[in-house]
């Protein structure tokens, strides 16, 4: 039986022998104790839970295998790293997952450590001194739009490209918003625009509210369509998970490839600043904006921003595992 990991919840009721689990580490906690209830069948010589993963930060499966002594008897560890496994890689494959992942990451994708990535900072990558840069808006260049829906704040980021780094260097933050004003609002700024422009952002903007005629997405492809020399809509059917689209904005930062106009786009660095993980969890933490040392309770949460720049760099500059070069057989034992 193959079942979704998504929807561990089903899993009881069923009775087995053994129970394998792949990427365990992207998974919820629930779904490993899970499995091991279900692997109970009384008449089974060997009941074994058995996992493959990349190890995704300090996390549960840290906290169940990470520090399992050679004579333990009841687990069994093997780590395994890219070069084990060189006979069957094309030459320079493992050179090439660091330069895909960054020397922070690769640790954990080449090395198969344990790599603290999941507490802390979201952005750990996002140093000032990297992306800070007087980057400013042309009017013939193609313009990068990016979104994430919201009423209060809504906001977006304006982008150039050069090759394949990013220029922030302006960004939409409005109160009390919704989709006609932000469109509005930039029409207004960038009315006079004659190159191409692209449009990135939140994949649930296509889904039409009951009381809606028209999707978030439909409305803005209407408004702004009389922007710019073209309009192209750069937005997926869904979203990607959370761990790559940040993953992906880390590798981004480490590479330079993203510079920021911080003057402009202030929200956007506090955000970058001060989001951080919920303990434990693969989820981002949204608290109100600190501000100093206090808590601005008037301001709504973090991560809106930081999630708009996430869809842009996902979609242009995902973080992609290379390929091997072909197909690998395998010998059981």
């Amino acid at each position: 039986q193959f079942l979704s990991a998504e929807n561990w919840e089903r899993w009881p009721g069923r009775n087995v022998a053994w129970f394998g689990l792949d990427e365990l580490a992207r998974m919820e906690r629930g779904a490993y104790t899970q499995a091991h209830a279900r692997t109970r069948l009384k008449a089974a010589r060997l009941c074994q839970v058995a996992f493959a993963t990349t190890p995704e930060g300090f996390n549960f499966v840290y906290d169940e295998v990470g520090n399992v002594g050679e004579a333990d008897p009841r687990t069994d560890v093997t780590t395994v790293e890219t070069n084990d496994n060189a006979d069957a890689l094309r030459p320079g494959y493992a050179e090439e997952i660091r330069r895909t992942f960054g020397e922070r990451l690769a640790e954990a994708y080449e090395k198969g450590r344990f790599v603290d990535v999941r507490t802390g900072r979201v952005y750990y990558a996002a140093s000032r001194e990297r992306y800070q840069k007087p980057v400013t808006y042309s009017k013939t260049d193609a313009l990068y739009l990016t979104f994430d829906f919201n009423v209060d704040p809504g906001v977006g980021l304006f982008c150039h490209r050069k090759g394949d780094t990013f220029h922030v260097f302006d960004e939409l933050y409005v109160a009390d918003s919704n989709t006609r004003k932000l469109c509005d609002e930039i029409t207004l700024r960038y009315k006079g625009h004659q190159g191409p422009v692209y449009v990135y952002g939140d994949a649930s903007g296509g889904q039409r509210k009951s009381s809606a005629e028209r999707t978030d997405w439909q409305i803005v492809e209407n408004l702004l369509r009389p922007l710019g020399r073209s309009l192209e809509m750069r937005v997926r059917a869904s979203n990607p998970s959370v761990i790559d689209r940040v993953n992906a904005v880390n590798v981004a930062f480490e590479k330079q490839q993203v510079e920021i106009n911080t003057e402009k786009c202030s929200h956007l660095v506090v955000d970058l600043d001060q989001v951080v993980w919920k303990p434990g969890t693969h989820e981002v933490f949204k608290p109100a904006i600190r501000l100093g040392d206090e808590m601005d309770k008037g301001k709504k949460a973090l991560t809106h921003l930081s999630d708009a720049l996430g869809y842009l760099i996902h979609y242009e500059l995902p973080v992609t595992k290379p390929s091997t070069g072909g197909v690998v057989q395998i010998g059981w034992k």
